[in-house]
């Protein structure tokens, strides 16, 4: 019995040997192979080299008995070309977007992505008055996305993250208690319990002047700014050290019915000598202030450890009760209240970094619309199990996610009529159902059409197509090769020429 190669070898083969753009090279490749075959001066050297393709040569492909009459190829599942082999390890990413419509600049085209996220022609206009010229009209877009589309619980969290960035930045930041420790401080409001991302504002550094966006730093104006989505609403927000002051929480809870927890600094003017000096105090002990009107704060000292003081600040708060779950340590109830809700961004930000989208580059707004990327993924499950209960992995609701998003472009790329059968294949194959049969590629005046199962780059023309079915397209040489070996089944009526 003669030896027959698989269709992937088979392929390979004929695509490596006999990549030609026409039926005439084909037949002179054909016949200068035969002369150095049967030549006396075929040195070893060649001989050895060329031993697979003389064992090729020896296989039904050469001398068929009796070569019947081409027919056409019953299915395109059946063929798949050497590109689509080369694509298999990334076919949702192949069969979305081609590699050649990617635009790069730089010496290094595989390392200096070209996406912008504003206008170019004027952007230096803008730069002068707004460091964040190059990214502000994405990030504002994203964040009223995100506070029209979820309704936040009662208690919310305020803090700072970092994303991470050592490249050339003028507001650059560095915080040691973050993992990155250099990068973009972005502040950010997120609800303590389902953890959804509710409203951010980056940290622009120092804004030149006249600049229309707000240009106050300091914790208090970026409390007030970064709560709108909540003000009057009946809200609690926790906040560390760096945002709670006094002013600040009886301006909130006064003027816009918002309450506060959150830890303070020893250096605030307005506490009182009594709550500093734990030189004293036994540990486990508590020390409660209550303020009067205006003052509606409740001040907490509590001593964990011999001389170590935490000081709270709460307008939630009206009590002096401890936490009896505590047990010997005897916390008050707002110091166990608060690290229940303090954890909300940090929370965020380990769910980000599960599965990334980052990569290291120079450019920090382009680091910024990764973040964006990872963190509409953590919104988006939650907004999905808020309104339908099912609890799934988020690595699947990634992959789901990223399926629903890209399935209408994969159909409008499949209706393309000049798209290669491999790639054809490839989208079949990510969508996971049948595609509509392409139209009959129109032929012009004075010129062959080309082949329907190879890729533009290959170049083919032939004239060989499907006598029952124009679906199927033209039928270059080395498919009609596989025909002739049997590779392929051969049960539907024959091709013509015309």
């Amino acid at each position: 019995m003669a030896y027959r190669p698989s269709d992937s070898v088979l392929l390979s083969w004929i695509e490596e040997e006999y990549d030609v753009a026409t039926d005439e090279t084909f037949a002179s490749g054909c016949e200068s192979d035969a002369t150095t075959e049967n030549s006396p001066h075929h040195t070893d050297t060649e001989q050895s080299n060329d031993s697979a393709s003389d064992e090729r040569a020896n296989l039904p492909i050469s001398e068929p008995p009796n070569p019947p009459i081409l027919q056409c190829i019953p299915s395109r599942t059946t063929l798949q070309p050497s590109s689509q082999h080369r694509s298999q390890k990334r076919p949702p990413a192949t069969a979305t977007m081609q590699l050649s419509g990617i635009q790069y600049t730089g010496k290094d085209e595989h390392t200096n992505w070209a996406i912008r996220f504003d206008d170019k022609g004027t952007r230096n206009a803008r730069k002068k008055i707004d460091n964040l010229a190059s990214i502000r009209k994405v990030f504002e877009s994203f964040v009223s996305s995100c506070n029209s589309s979820y309704t936040p619980g009662e208690y919310l969290t305020i803090d700072e993250k970092l994303e991470g960035f050592r490249g050339r930045c003028m507001f650059r930041q560095y915080i040691s208690s973050k993992p990155d420790k250099y990068g973009i401080k972005i502040y950010a409001m997120v609800d303590a319990r389902t953890f959804f991302t509710v409203n951010m504002e980056i940290y622009p550094g120092k804004q030149p002047a006249g600049c229309p966006y707000p240009t106050d730093n300091s914790a208090a104006a970026v409390v007030k700014r970064i709560f709108r989505p909540i003000d009057k609403s009946g809200r609690n927000i926790t906040m560390d050290n760096y945002f709670t002051s006094v002013p600040l929480a009886n301006d909130l809870y006064a003027n816009h019915r918002t309450t506060i927890v959150g830890t303070i600094r020893k250096n605030k003017p307005q506490l009182p000598p009594e709550f500093l000096n734990v030189k004293e105090r036994p540990v486990g002990s508590s020390m409660f202030g209550f303020g009067k009107e205006p003052n509606n704060t409740l001040l907490v000292s509590y001593v964990p450890k011999k001389n170590k003081n935490v000081l709270m600040l709460s307008t939630l708060h009206d009590d002096d009760t401890n936490d009896p779950e505590t047990g010997d340590d005897n916390k008050p109830e707002v110091i166990t209240f608060y690290n229940l809700t303090k954890g909300g961004v940090d929370v965020v930000d380990r769910k980000k970094k599960d599965y990334s989208v980052k990569r290291v580059n120079n450019r920090w707004p382009l680091v910024i619309f990764c973040g964006l990327l990872d963190l509409a993924t953590v919104n988006a499950q939650i907004i999905y199990f808020s309104n339908t209960g099912d609890t799934i992995p988020r690595r699947k609701f990634i992959t789901n996610l990223a399926m629903d998003l890209v399935k209408p472009h994969l159909l409008r790329r499949a209706s393309v009529d000049v798209l290669s059968i491999g790639l054809r294949q490839s989208i079949k194959n990510v969508l996971g159902q049948d595609l509509p049969v392409r139209n009959e590629r129109q032929e012009t005046f004075g010129r062959k059409p080309r082949c329907a199962y190879c890729p533009v780059r290959k170049n083919r023309f032939t004239s060989v197509c499907c006598v029952e079915s124009s679906a199927y397209g033209h039928l270059c040489v080395p498919y009609r090769v596989l025909l002739w070996a049997g590779v392929i089944p051969i049960d539907i009526p024959a091709l013509r020429d015309r």
